[in-house]
């Protein structure tokens, strides 16, 4: 209660509850702005837990990097890092309910899209590679695999580095990972996004993010799922060309990247709970690479 109330001083709200915490033994509590009653969110990492701590500091960068890179509308709204005797925190506006809560089908999915299309454009930059090179965000997203790995994740890394990147990219864009509708939060005030990982880059090509996003749709059993699919990835095949200069192999190659990033993170948070759903997602990762 003293770390609420002190913190309830610094930002001149009240405490009003928390969320559940999902977030590597951090603390996620709800005030109230005591002047407008706006609504703020607190991830509270104590010094003493160094995981949490480890977990904060990735979000920090990955808030950093995504800013510097052009993607400000993506971040949280009133984001700022505040500094504790006991610890850290990051305060955020409180956005509501992630695209997985709402879960709107086609219509939000449509919306999410036309924000993400805007935000691709300005953080688009020459990539530095040539179309004959693997593209350094492979070599990223396989990273993050790595860090999952269990059962046949190693088969499906060798299936990996065995296949050839034969796609044109041409520009890089903002690419994060964990990109997911549990991270997402979509309304009239734009698309956030929240929890970032700590990457090498955070540029490469944002259907990696669209197909992790699409996947964990399919695999969670949201509205309209494999109809808002169908319509993102047409989107993509009509709108990223134009914006990056790719073509539709380098499309459907990051995709499929994207969409073996979930499977595996999701097969690796299951292995004890749902160990048969969880050998059912790597069969299908496998798959996307046979």
């Amino acid at each position: 209660m003293e770390i609420r109330r002190r913190i309830g001083i610094l930002l001149k709200a009240r405490s009003v509850g928390e969320y559940s915490s999902g977030h590597m033994g951090a603390q996620i509590l709800r005030f109230r702005r005591i002047d407008d009653d706006s609504p703020l969110v607190v991830k509270f990492t104590p010094y003493h837990d160094a995981s949490a701590i480890v977990h904060l500091e990735d979000n920090i960068h990955g808030y950093h990097e995504i800013r510097s890179l052009g993607g400000s509308e993506l971040l949280p709204m009133e984001l700022q890092e505040i500094l504790l005797s006991e610890g850290r925190a990051l305060v955020m506006r409180d956005l509501g309910y992630s695209m997985r809560h709402i879960d709107g089908g086609i219509q939000a999915c449509d919306l999410f899209w036309q924000y993400l299309r805007r935000v691709i454009g300005q953080t688009a930059v020459l990539s530095g590679t040539s179309g004959f090179q693997t593209p350094p965000f492979v070599q990223e997203v396989t990273r993050h695999i790595e860090r999952f790995s269990h059962g046949a994740v190693p088969q499906i890394l060798r299936m990996m580095r065995s296949s050839q990147w034969t796609g044109t990219c041409g520009k890089v864009a903002i690419m994060l990972l964990d990109f997911t509708p549990n991270n997402l939060f979509a309304d009239e005030s734009g698309l956030h996004f929240i929890d970032p990982w700590s990457q090498k880059t955070y540029l490469g090509h944002p259907s990696v993010s669209i197909g992790q996003f699409t996947t964990l749709m399919q695999l969670g059993g949201m509205k309209e799922a494999e109809a808002a699919t169908l319509m993102i990835k047409k989107r993509c095949w009509e709108d990223l060309p134009a914006i990056l200069g790719c073509d539709f192999l380098s499309i459907e190659q990051a995709f499929r990247l994207g969409a073996t990033l979930q499977l595996v993170l999701s097969s690796y948070v299951r292995q004890e709970s749902e160990p048969a759903r969880a050998e059912r997602y790597l069969t299908s990762a496998l798959n996307l690479w046979c």
